[in-house]
């Protein structure tokens, strides 16, 4: 019996971590993003600031282990590793990137909907 509750209590950390470190990716995309655009010349400022804008909302976003958020979690960090790679293109491909930062921001507003069960 207790090794059966012991093993209960570590699957369920490790569950927690998970849902934890999905949203720390996030951030930490998030971060890399924009540290990339304070370190690029002639970026558009819509561009840094819908990113800092962003950032600055994350704040709102509280572990979850609801599966909508899983999956809105998902296409959020896609995104994200989408503008991180357009980053590097030359030209830079501004309205992709917006494109990008938009889907971010409507996945956001849809994940901020969802609470913690």
């Amino acid at each position: 019996m207790a090794m059966s509750a012991s093993e209960k209590v570590h699957e369920v950390y490790l569950e927690e971590k998970d849902i934890h470190n999905r949203v720390e990716n996030i951030n930490i995309t998030t971060n890399e993003i924009q540290s990339k655009l304070k370190q690029m010349k002639d970026i558009p400022v819509e561009l840094s600031t819908r990113i800092n804008t962003l950032k600055e909302n994350l704040r709102f976003i509280s572990p979850s282990n609801n599966n909508d958020a899983f999956e809105l979690e998902t296409k959020f960090l896609n995104e994200l590793k989408a503008i991180q790679e357009r980053l590097f293109d030359i030209p830079l491909n501004n309205d992709k990137i917006i494109e990008n930062i938009q889907n971010c921001e409507r996945f956001f507003k849809e994940r901020k909907q969802i609470f913690s069960n």
